[in-house]
């Protein structure tokens, strides 16, 4: 399968594969000149090209372990594990490595009812799953991009509104028996992690992909801090440390007469304080100092939580904007 010669005899890179969407990724790469093509085969697996013919198990960029088909002198499939991180970082390895094509050819292609490259890219966008709240965002932007009422790259309204295509991880820390566990089945609406009345319980973060006032989030219970000797949960409390360096948003969770854990120190913060059933009137501090007030008992204030986590990460002025979102990067070279 030996694509067109053009000018830029890099090789081309196509994910096949939705986003998100399935343990494994499928990433199609093509190149016309047979050198180079092996040579991006060499350096993405830190080994000799793989024969033509051959399926080898290899390191991707020291990314990730995934499989490498070699179809024919000129086409391989690389697959990966197809969590969005691990995809996205395979791709910025390997665009600058990469030829650029035109990413809507293989949309276009999915959507042949779609009358322009946002339509398809939109329509494509929607069936990869997006959150709730981007729908009607998406379904507006063809009609944006014809005749655009302001400039359509704004960098930080950008960065907001991908977090409606890719869940932003939403990290929940504070002491132990503070209540966390509770508060992630609730918002959840199903036991997602064990909730018992003793420290110590959780000693693994437990991740849950959850809807919040419209918007999918990655949300993570971690172990509860408090001191102990126990090496499993030590060990559990630095990943939860790591965990919570890569947030978008951190949940800081204490309770009447419970402070927070002193974990994070994130700028996207939120306090939250739990079991508001015991301090109804919010007089204790750790109530009156939280932005939000929830009892996972009683499923009291869990609107209001959701809706103060999604305004963290995606504005009302955001989605209110009535400019152009650049919501797929084909969309910035757009004729």
């Amino acid at each position: 399968m030996t694509p067109p010669a053009t000018s830029d005899a890099r090789p081309r890179v196509s994910w096949e594969s939705p986003r998100g969407h399935g343990g494994v990724a499928v990433g199609r790469l093509i190149g016309s000149d047979r050198e180079q093509f092996d040579a991006l085969l060499a350096a993405l697996s830190s080994s000799a090209a793989p024969p033509v013919g051959s399926i080898v198990h290899r390191s991707l960029a020291g990314i990730d372990d995934g499989v490498i088909a070699r179809v024919d002198a000129h086409s391989a499939w690389i697959m990966p594990h197809g969590g969005d991180r691990i995809v996205a970082a395979i791709d910025a390895w390997l665009r600058p490595r990469c030829a650029p094509c035109d990413l809507a050819l293989p949309v276009r292609a999915a959507f042949p009812e779609a009358t322009s490259d946002c339509e398809a890219l939109a329509l494509d966008a929607i069936a990869r799953g997006a959150s709730p709240r981007a729908i009607a965002l998406l379904l507006s932007q063809p009609a944006l991009w014809a005749n655009p009422p302001g400039p359509p790259h704004q960098p930080a309204r950008t960065r907001e509104l991908a977090r409606l295509l890719s869940p932003a991880r939403v990290v929940a820390v504070g002491a132990a028996n503070v209540g966390k566990s509770s508060l992630l089945n609730a918002l959840a609406g199903r036991t997602v992690a064990i909730a018992m009345d003793f420290a110590g319980t959780t000693r693994d973060a437990v991740a849950a992909r959850i809807e919040l006032d419209g918007i999918d989030v990655d949300w993570f219970d971690t172990p509860g801090i408090r001191e102990t000797d126990d090496p499993i949960e030590l060990a559990a409390q630095r990943m939860a440390a790591l965990i919570v360096d890569g947030a978008d948003l951190v949940v800081e969770v204490c309770a009447p007469g419970m402070p927070l854990a002193p974990l994070s120190s994130s700028s996207r913060r939120l306090i939250v304080s739990t079991q508001a059933d015991r301090d109804p009137l919010r007089q204790s501090r750790e109530s009156r100092e939280a932005a939000v007030c929830v009892s996972a008992t009683e499923r009291t204030g869990l609107g209001d939580l959701a809706r103060t986590v999604r305004q963290a990460l995606v504005s009302d002025e955001a989605l209110r904007d009535p400019s152009p979102w650049l919501f797929h990067e084909r969309l910035a070279t757009a004729p």
